[in-house]
């Protein structure tokens, strides 16, 4: 798209004021009537309250409604919020989602988030409307760097944004306009160079809010320019720039031909990467200029995707296509002119009414005139006895004023609950309930119905991060050291955008000043991909923005310790090693700063092998024996020898037990055969006789 000369953009940014000023002017009157009359302006008609001073009668202001934005506001200002960080894809790391946390509570604490937040919560509430915003300055330590804070908008009725955005919170505007006054001699001083206009030298049409008497309105404009982006959709998937897709289709093109000279048999040519598609898409960034009503005096672009501007509104009602905005006394503002009006009429009816009087004669009184001109309170009355009139004076009372008068005032003041939707027990008048769970379901109505202006400062708080983030990693895209503050408010730095390599060496430089690094989580990246490899490199990785709330705490330090109390609670109670697995769980689910130290000191006693193992734990080397578990294996070592000297005693007697049988079975069989032997010699002597007679 074409860029605008100067004088279309100047044009084109009164064009754009003039419609969204018609449109926030009438809603904006309508939140400083509320304004003004919480200060106690405007609750008697001009001409009643006129007529009344002229006659002498009181016209009574009881601020009533004041009560009621405190106690609302209070609420949210007990329950702190905080801003936290997560990973939000995997190619981000834990540890930059630390630095990124830290760098926005930092920035959060040296802005003094604390007293924007309560600012503009009670400008919410009281009012409807709530502005603040983030900007750029220059790093305190290094002006060369740019660094980021956030800044109240005093006043709500300075912002003008784009009317026509249909996002409640307004985060799809196509502008914002920021306007402040300035004296004509400060304008002189800071723009030499511009002429001063003035009505008369040809600025007549201008509107009279850019030329008011010796005063000029200066404004900042944000506002979205838009621009075509090509892109091309690969074959494999992937989606590039036409100039970045064109060298890697190229590149595989090489690769599949030189495979294709060498096996072209075995190349897959379907695998051959190709430009599938082409596509424009429209994308945005977002410019700033500072302006007056007739020339542009500075510019540049605003690094984010996201307006400078907070805008919150109070509770939104839409009629006939028409929004209307309010915050918590808008709809008692009727109840409390009531209230006023019989709170004056008792006070009046009171004060007006006749006092007790004496019926006297002039001898009663004789003497003691004094006594009624003074109007002492005295404890007596004298008077003179009078024989025509026996006994002492005669008092008359007055009648007494009409009790329907004065119940009016309490009636009015029971409207203004039931309009605003609080009652007593969200004010802190003390009831029945005695238990902490009954004063809470008490007060749950009352909460429930306020709720709304919790819920959009919650929002907004959210949102700055968001912004925070997003113009951090835009402007620290150097590497650089970032200061960062931990949960316990203690100030430390990190390097950003830099190699492991160089960040060890900062390390072991000044270990104090970067004691925020995981050094063991340093290690392993070494370890794993090299000392040049990325290490906190705000450009990868995607992170959500997201916050808690809870009580307020002294510090950081105190509210770590109410849960690290809590967890101990759950340790106590763990009977088995289940248990402590799902203590353990518990603790690595939580955010708090000593969440994951003692997530992992808890680890510790949990038996190897029933947690996961992280990507590069080992199994833990096994312990030495105490004295007792030696003196007990001593023992088991006696008795086991001892059981094995019985085993060879026994296996001996065995032996010599079967050696014995042997040697008897072996002599029996010797006897046998002697025996026979000698069987046999009878048999031959025998023989040898008969043949010997048989010959003779």
């Amino acid at each position: 798209m074409a860029k605008m000369t100067d004088t279309e953009l100047l044009a084109e940014a009164k064009e754009r004021y003039d419609a969204s000023f018609e449109y926030w002017q009438p809603k904006y009157e309508r939140a400083n009537f509320a304004l003004k009359f919480l200060e106690g302006f405007n609750h008697w008609e001009a001409q009643e309250q006129a007529r009344r001073i002229k006659r002498g009668r009181p016209c009574l202001v009881m601020k009533s409604l004041n009560k009621y934005t405190k106690q609302v506001v209070g609420e949210m200002l007990r329950n702190k919020v905080k801003i936290k960080v997560r990973l939000d894809n995997s190619e981000g790391d834990y540890e930059t989602a630390k630095v990124i946390e830290g760098k926005i509570c930092d920035v959060q604490y040296r802005a003094n988030f604390d007293s924007i937040y309560d600012y503009c919560s009670n400008s919410l509430v009281e009012s409807g409307f709530a502005a603040f915003r983030v900007l750029t300055i220059n790093d305190a330590r290094n002006p060369f760097l740019k660094d980021v804070t956030i800044k109240r908008i005093e006043n709500f009725n300075n912002v003008i944004i784009d009317h026509t955005s249909s996002d409640p919170n307004f985060r799809d505007v196509e502008y914002q306009f920021l306007t402040e006054k300035m004296k004509i001699k400060t304008f002189e001083r800071l723009y030499p160079n511009i002429p001063v206009p003035t009505k008369s030298s040809g600025f007549e049409n201008l509107a009279e809010y850019w030329i008011e008497d010796d005063e000029l309105t200066i404004t900042e404009y944000f506002y979205k320019e838009y621009y075509d982006e090509e892109k091309v959709l690969l074959s494999d998937g992937q989606v590039m720039e036409p100039d970045e897709a064109k060298e890697y289709v190229e590149n595989m093109q090489a690769q599949f031909d030189a495979s294709y000279v060498k096996n072209p048999s075995e190349t897959d040519m379907s695998k051959m990467v190709k430009i599938v598609e082409k596509k424009s898409v429209e994308k945005y960034n977002i410019k700033w200029i500072k302006m007056t009503g007739f020339e542009i005096l500075e510019k540049s672009d605003w690094p984010s995707k996201y307006m400078s501007i907070i805008f919150v509104t109070g509770e939104e009602r839409n009629i006939e296509g028409e929004k209307y905005y309010r915050g918590l006394i808008h709809d008692g503002i009727d109840a409390a002119k009531l209230a006023d009006y019989w709170h004056t009429a008792s006070a009046e009816l009171v004060a007006l009414a006749p006092k007790a009087r004496y019926w006297l004669t002039p001898k009663q009184i004789a003497g003691n005139e004094n006594q009624l001109k003074n109007n002492d309170n005295l404890p007596y009355f004298l008077f003179t006895p009078d024989p025509d009139v026996p006994g002492r004076p005669q008092l008359e009372q007055p009648a007494q004023p009409p009790m329907a008068i004065l119940s009016q005032s309490s009636a009015a003041e029971e409207q203004i609950k039931s309009s605003i939707g609080m009652y007593n027990a969200d004010l802190g008048d003390s009831g029945r309930e005695l238990s902490g769970d009954a004063i809470e379901a008490r007060r749950l109505p009352g909460q429930i119905s306020t709720y709304t202006y919790h819920n959009t400062m919650n929002d907004a708080v959210s949102y700055c991060g968001k912004i925070i983030y997003d113009v951090f990693t835009n402007i620290a895209d150097t590497e650089r050291e970032e200061r960062i503050r931990g949960g316990d408010d203690s100030e430390m730095f990190a390097p950003v955008n830099t190699t492991a390599r160089n960040a060890k060496e900062l390390i072991e430089k000044d270990p104090v000043k970067y004691a925020a690094v995981d050094k063991e989580k340093l290690q392993e990246i070494i370890n794993k991909d090299g000392e040049d490899a990325d290490y906190n490199n705000l450009s990868k990785g995607e992170y959500d923005i997201y916050i808690t709330t809870g009580a307020s705490f002294e510090t950081q330090r105190m509210e770590n310790v109410d849960k690290l109390l809590k967890l101990s609670e759950i340790v106590a109670n763990a009977q088995s090693p289940q248990s402590l697995v799902t203590a353990y769980y518990i603790a690595d689910s939580m955010d708090f700063e000593r969440a994951r130290e003692f997530a992992d000191a808890l680890r510790k006693f949990i038996p190897y092998g029933i947690l996961p193992p992280k990507p590069g734990e080992k199994p833990p080397e096994p312990q030495p024996p105490t004295p007792e578990q030696k003196m007990q294996a001593d023992i088991l070592m006696m008795e086991r020898r001892n059981q094995e000297q019985k085993g060879r005693v026994e296996e001996q007697r065995l032996v010599t037990e079967e050696m014995k049988q042997k040697r008897m079975i072996l002599e029996s069989n010797i006897d046998l055969q002697k025996a026979e032997l000698e069987k046999n010699t009878t048999v031959a002597e025998t023989m040898s006789n008969i043949n010997k007679n048989r010959r003779q």
